[in-house]
């Protein structure tokens, strides 16, 4: 049986939350449309 070689680019063209969650603190945003609305505009 042939093997399946694969390369995981998550959260380099998506920002997930699951994978950067330090980025998500303080905020109630789910995904990275969400996380500039979340964010005071300092930052």
């Amino acid at each position: 049986m042939d093997k399946i070689k694969g390369v995981n680019l998550g959260n380099w063209l998506v920002l997930e939350k699951w994978m950067s969650p330090e980025l998500f603190e303080g905020t109630d945003a789910e995904d990275e449309y969400y996380l500039p609305r979340a964010l005071p505009k300092e930052n």
